[in-house]
């Protein structure tokens, strides 16, 4: 296929097409590129700052053969060019007047009329025509397109016209300009102003005039064009009010910081009664507001309409919906390549207040055979990728997580139990799950096999390789929603599998902002298969289905029995909690001790398979760790976890904290002592620490998943060890001591997957083999230990008689 250009301008189109040809190296196949005229050299891209002779990169490009030069085409002036051009399509991108929109109206209007389509990256005042232009593409038979960095263009106004369809408009706000986006995340990790700028134009944004950006002219354009094609006004940019980001300090945005606000500068369009107002200023948001969340040189806008309400667009880029919803509160799930709705909504409640989130659907068993029947078409897919494609979307998925970490972790924090710095730890750890489940993916190994080591083998030579194990089957719990879809997602589709994803019911949003990341990082989503529902009525069929043929669950034991007795033969890989014990002996650094199991007990309100449940304390070491144990738990401060100073949020439902608080109750009752917490408020269950339990009251014998950790003096080594392994259980354990004697016999005596020496069992690398022993699990994930669980080996012999 041949694809005839004319080149006006300068700018992005250098920074797309240098990015394609200069980065990339080629042309996609199959594509034979024809530049027939080019009205300027191009300026500004971020390959390179000086401006690119883009004729002579096209011909340079390693695809070169594919181009055909047109010696003296190019060049001239744009217009001309235009009218003389033999081409297919006009790409423009020149410096437009904001008043007028010129010159680069004249250039499409031009182009449309002799039949070419066009794309436009111009950075907006271009779109103040959008009604003339487009209606004049329609009646051509042509085609016009936006691009660039814009949300005010037709990708934007794509998106109200999908989304909104039906709704009546009444305000539109948001973030309209990246480069201002950029440097005021700059400036909330202390930069100055001018620093923060000059880092901006360094890596490209603000590449052509600085102060469009900064003093807010750009967004004032796209707040005039919002207007114009959104409201039917017909305003130019001097109607509307405008101020920009210049007398902003590092100082200012610190105390917004503090008070729980960030800056972003809005652009604002609404209707006021038949007329139409704007404006663009800077404004403090509240973290808890979806605007807060977005970070870098990305742009946002909520659109509030008459039927729907708020809806949030956000994304780098044009008008990219970072959101499987399409609108109002209601996200979907994912099942045979398209994002589904159903009538039946299960709501996604924040804990803290019991505000509505979101909503997801209720799946029906229609849904579960949906699901199913795709993800086996889905595997024929994954099977016959390369590794390298496998890769490179998983490092691709990680730098959207990366890019987009305070978006998810606003998220973890908002549906689920962690606080808002929790919430950004687990989202820093999902992008090194991904990044580790690419490298991993490259090291998926077999070896050669020695048939000559048996008589009779000795003519035959071979090796065994793995292969994916087909569907997978990942159930994932609510509190890590984020980096637990990943530690199944990420190596699953790395070792060449198909997905059916069950999230956790009351915590389904990160895991589907994570599948949409991952689909935008270039897996197919047919690979893909997200259900919402719950697991009570979908569960058993997913399970139970021969077609699945590896079940990773993270549960609980109960429901980790059911689901081994309906598998029938497959894979089964588990992680179902614990009753963590820590041994902290005489020896041990009692500051470091007491730090780390404070923090291992109440991280995440206790809701944690790693957190610390018993204490096993020397009894030399026992009271004064005790005194420094329960001030620094009195000291915790509980409540709202978007509150920077917040050290410990809800537990995840109210009838959860009830279930806790009614345990405390009982170990009263048999005896114990409460030396802390104990109360409750709602979904806030205070941090408690007991002591005198009996062993057999249910705070001892089972896992709590709960705020609250048992203190017992111990004298003998070996006793401690034993009670560490009294239980049922045996995910981690750790131990505090400066003997190394110590440390090896604990090491080795201890029944359970892993030993921590000088940290509490709440530690874990996400690259470790992690699983348990006994009612703890089966099986290991970590990205390498998941990688073999979910391929097998495959044994290849030749027998060489003739040789």
């Amino acid at each position: 296929m041949e694809l005839r250009l004319v080149l006006a301008g300068f700018g992005t189109v250098g920074q797309g097409l240098a990015e394609l040809l200069l980065e990339r190296g080629r042309i996609p196949e199959g594509l034979e590129i024809r530049v027939v005229g080019i009205s300027d050299k191009l300026k500004g891209s971020l390959h390179a700052p000086g401006g690119i002779d883009l004729a002579g990169a096209l011909v340079r490009a390693e695809a070169g053969r594919q181009i055909s030069e047109a010696g003296d085409a190019f060049d001239g002036d744009a217009l001309q060019l235009i009218h003389t051009a033999d081409a297919d399509m006009l790409v423009e991108a020149t410096y437009t007047d904001l008043e007028t929109a010129e010159p680069a109206t004249s250039h499409v209007r031009a182009a449309l009329e002799k039949g070419m389509h066009v794309t436009t990256m111009n950075k907006g005042p271009i779109a103040l025509h959008f009604h003339e232009l487009s209606a004049l593409a329609r009646e051509r038979g042509v085609g016009l397109f936006y691009e660039g960095t814009v949300m005010s263009g037709t990708p934007m106004l794509n998106v109200i016209r999908e989304t909104l369809r039906g709704s009546r408009i009444t305000e539109m706000r948001g973030i309209l300009n990246g480069t201002t986006n950029y440097i005021l995340t700059r400036m909330e990790e202390g930069r100055e102003y001018a620093d923060a700028l000059a880092k901006a134009q360094e890596l490209g944004y603000a590449e052509a005039v600085p102060d469009a950006d900064v003093l807010g002219w750009d967004a004032l354009a796209k707040v005039t064009i919002l207007a114009n094609a959104v409201f039917g006004a017909k305003a130019k940019p001097k109607d509307f009010p405008c101020r920009g980001i210049t007398e902003i300090t590092a100082d200012a945005i610190a105390d917004a910081k503090a008070r729980g606000k960030r800056f972003k500068l809005i652009g604002r369009v609404w209707r006021d009664g038949d007329s139409v107002r704007g404006s663009v200023e800077p404004q403090e948001v509240d973290l808890s507001h979806p605007l807060a969340g977005v970070m870098g040189a990305t742009n946002a806008m909520t659109i509030t309409t008459d039927t729907l309400g708020d809806v949030t667009v956000v994304g780098p880029g044009a008008g990219r919906r970072r959101h499987p919803s399409r609108g109002g509160q209601t996200m979907k799930m994912l099942l045979d390549g398209r994002w589904v709705d159903q009538d039946r909504k299960i709501e996604v409640r924040d804990p803290f207040d019991d505000s509505l989130i979101d909503t997801v659907p209720g799946a029906s068993a229609e849904d579960v055979e949906t699901a199913l029947a795709a993800a086996v078409r889905g595997f024929e897919i994954t099977r016959r990728m390369t590794v390298h494609e496998r890769a490179q979307i998983l490092y691709r998925t990680a730098n959207i997580l990366e890019a987009e970490q305070e978006e998810f972790a606003t998220m973890i924090a908002r549906e689920g139990s962690k606080t808002i710095r929790e919430a950004r730890k687990e989202a820093s750890r999902a992008v090194n799950t991904m990044i580790v489940a690419a490298e991993e993916s490259k090291r998926i190994l077999g070896e050669t096999i020695p048939f000559d080591s048996f008589p009779g083998g000795e003519k035959r030579r071979g090796y065994y390789y793995r292969f994916p194990i087909g569907v997978v089957l990942a159930i994932t719990p609510f509190n890590d929603p984020l980096n637990l879809v990943a530690h199944k997602l990420g190596p699953a589709f790395a070792a060449g599998n198909s997905v059916v994803l069950k999230p956790a019911t009351v915590t389904p949003l990160s895991a589907l902002k994570l599948v949409e990341a991952m689909i935008e990082a270039g897996m197919p989503p047919a690979a893909m298969q997200v259900i919402t529902g719950v697991g009570s009525e979908i569960g058993d069929p997913l399970v139970a289905d021969e077609r699945v043929r590896m079940i990773s669950f993270t549960g609980g034991v109960d429901a980790g029995k059911r689901i081994a007795s309906l598998a029938g033969i497959k894979k089964i890989g588990m992680e179902l909690g614990s009753n963590s014990p820590v041994i902290v002996w005489k020896d041990a650094d009692l500051s470091l001790a007491v730090e780390s199991c404070v923090s291992g007990a109440f991280w995440a309100a206790g809701q944690n398979c790693i957190g610390v449940q018993r204490l096993l304390v020397h009894r030399d070491l026992y009271d004064p760790f005790r005194e420094r144990f329960v001030e620094q738990t009195k000291a915790y401060k509980i409540g709202n976890k978007l509150d920077e100073a917040t050290d410990m949020g809800p537990m995840i439902t109210e009838a959860e904290a009830r279930r806790v608080e009614e345990w405390v109750g009982r170990a009263k009752a048999d005896g114990a002592t409460v030396l802390a917490g104990g109360g409750r408020k709602g979904a806030l269950m205070e941090p408690t620490v007991l002591e005198n339990v009996p062993a057999t009251t249910v705070i001892h014998c089972e896992e709590v998943f709960g705020p609250t950790v048992n203190l017992y003096p111990v004298d003998d080594l070996d006793a401690a060890i034993s009670e560490a392994n009294s239980l049922p259980y045996g995910l981690l354990t750790a131990v505090f001591t400066s003997n190394v004697e110590v440390a090896f016999k604990t090491a080795y005596e201890l029944d359970c997957g892993g030993v921590m020496i000088n940290d509490s069992t709440d530690y874990r690398l996400d690259s470790m083999p992690f699983g348990g022993v006994k009612y703890s699990g089966l099986g290991r994930e970590g990205l390498k230990f998941s990688l073999q669980e979910m391929t097998e080996p495959k044994v290849v012999c030749f027998n060489l008689a003739g040789v």
